[in-house]
């Protein structure tokens, strides 16, 4: 995960007294280019697990419909990072369970639990 932040002067620092400020526009585009280039390559990284089983955290029911329970994984940070939406089997809430992750997102995975893994 990569954030990204603009140039804000800040009273009282030689960065605020800095001239030549660069166009909001400009920061704009530059900050959305590198945006577009941190998820290809987050899409990228999440495709090599595509086929593999992983540990999943189970949290509960996705935020979009309850027919989704979603979790994460060891990696991924909650409030930050994407997350695992599991679109096959049951869980409890807090139950860690194996995932057969069949589909990848720039920030999220798909995939079904294995039971018997």
């Amino acid at each position: 995960m990569l954030g990204i932040f603009s140039f804000s002067p800040e009273t009282g620092t030689p960065a605020a007294k800095l001239r030549g400020r660069i166009a909001k526009e400009v920061i704009e585009d530059r900050a959305d280019e590198i945006k577009e280039i941190q998820a290809q390559n987050s899409r990228a990284l999440n495709r090599t697990l595509v086929g593999k089983t992983v540990p999943v955290l189970v949290e509960g029911f996705s935020d979009e419909t309850d027919l989704l329970l979603t979790g994460r994984t060891a990696t991924m940070a909650p409030d930050v990072d994407g997350q695992v939406l599991i679109n096959k089997g049951s869980a409890v809430v807090g139950e860690i369970v194996p995932i057969r992750i069949t589909e990848a997102h720039a920030y999220d995975l798909v995939g079904g639990i294995e039971r018997g893994y």
